[in-house]
């Protein structure tokens, strides 16, 4: 999600607490029936113990998880885990991963999180090394599963029923494998099924890119926006058929970015925030999507881009990122949206 020159993070107060991760639920795999019209407030939530951005947080079994990412308290990839707990407004620590990572794409089906591919940190934890390997959260530990056929990062895990797909992201372009540069954009479609030893492959994302958004919408998964290397942002919009197995556009994103979040609340697709380079921008525009248009519906209080978006119940959550593009001013900040 950013392109690093990054070396220096901004510090941030580390808020001292203890704790494990209670068991994951899966992302939002459906549209629920839309509730009444309401009216819609942002207020605070629990700021996390540490900024952290380029993360791709999961909600399992009710808590809200980080897995590794860049953080200010570590001047570079962290590989703690968090998870809050919306019920009390807490934050704990879950079991690490094995090192520090960012760009670690999570997707939690029924009592399991994985942390799927990504980049290791390395020594000086700043090194763009894309990884295929899977960890599930098994009983308090991660152990490794079957590895993807190649590896990926800045893609998209999306999990419809009991499958996980990865869409899209980066792969190293040839044998070097250590820096931002040495990635290249893929349209890669690869599935996980329940007890399966390997991934398959699927119909390929029609445009190559990475640092995209992405939700399920009903039997729909819903590719938003994102960046290529070579021509940057896009406004491209792919919409998969998990009944057909087909891909096919929609409408394009308004306001074409990388490192955007989506998410499904209150029956609709809704996507916002992300980056531009040139010239620098950080947006705070939240659109919905009705199936025939984006419309613009409220504005985030806090503008983010290698953040997250989580749904729970009634509420959005806004999680993690950077205020400014590339690795400016690393949020701690969760702002909830019901």
């Amino acid at each position: 999600m950013i392109k690093l020159t990054r070396r220096a993070f901004a510090a941030s107060a580390v808020v001292p607490f203890v704790g494990a991760c209670q068991a994951p639920s899966s992302q939002v795999a459906a549209a629920p029936p839309t509730p009444p019209a309401s009216a819609t407030a942002w207020r605070q939530g629990p700021a996390s113990p540490y900024a952290v951005q380029e993360i791709y947080p999961a909600l399992f079994q009710d808590h809200i998880c980080i897995a590794g990412g860049f953080s200010s308290e570590t001047r570079g990839a962290t590989e703690r885990v968090i998870a809050l707990n919306p019920a009390n407004n807490m934050w704990t620590d879950a079991p690490r991963l094995p090192t520090p990572s960012h760009h670690v794409q999570l997707a939690a089906v029924g009592a399991h999180l994985y942390a799927i591919g990504g980049f290791l940190g390395g020594a000086s934890r700043t090194q763009w090394i894309n990884t295929t390997r899977v960890l599930r959260l098994d009983s308090g530990q991660w152990v490794e599963d079957p590895p993807p056929p190649k590896p990926i990062a800045e893609g998209m895990p999306l999990v419809h029923g009991e499958n996980i797909h990865l869409i899209g992201g980066r792969s190293p372009r040839a044998a070097a494998n250590s820096e931002w540069n040495d990635q290249i954009d893929v349209d890669d479609h690869f599935i996980l099924r329940p007890g399966a030893t390997a991934w398959e492959r699927a119909a390929p994302l029609p445009m190559a890119r990475n640092s995209h958004a992405g939700a399920v919408l009903g039997d729909e998964l819903h590719i938003v926006s994102g960046r290529t290397v070579a021509g940057g942002q896009t406004p491209a919009h792919h919409i998969y058929d998990t009944r057909t197995g087909q891909w096919r556009e929609g409408v394009a994103f308004p306001e074409a970015r990388g490192g955007i979040a989506a998410t499904v609340w209150r029956g609709k697709l809704v996507a916002g925030g992300g980056e531009i380079f040139q010239p620098p921008s950080v947006g705070d525009t939240l659109y919905e999507y009705d199936g025939a248009r984006w419309t613009t519906f409220t504005t985030l209080p806090t503008p983010r881009h290698g953040h997250g978006f989580i749904t729970r119940g009634d509420a959005l959550y806004a999680v993690g990122g950077s205020r400014l593009v590339s690795a400016g001013e690393t949020l701690a900040s969760v702002d909830i949206l019901s």
